[in-house]
C-alpha cells in the first residue's frame, strides 16, 4: 500500500516528502507533521501513517 514518497536531498537528516493520494493515484508535495516540507524519513512515515491510518487507530 503506497503511503508516501521520500526523496534524498544529500543529507541523511533532510528528505523531501510527498503524500500519496489513492483517489488520483498520484503523489503531492506536502508538509510533514512537524510543519516543514523536509525532514527525517521517520517524520515522513509518521505523517503518512497519521493521514492514511488515523481512522484505524482507536
Amino acid at each position: 500500500m503506497p503511503l508516501c514518497r521520500i526523496e534524498y536531498l544529500g543529507d541523511n537528516e533532510e528528505w523531501a516528502f510527498a503524500i500519496y493520494s489513492p483517489a488520483t493515484d498520484t503523489y503531492t508535495d506536502s508538509l510533514l507533521h512537524t510543519g516543514t516540507p523536509t525532514g527525517h524519513p521517520t517524520d515522513a512515515f509518521d505523517t503518512a501513517a497519521l493521514v492514511h491510518l488515523a481512522d484505524y487507530i482507536k
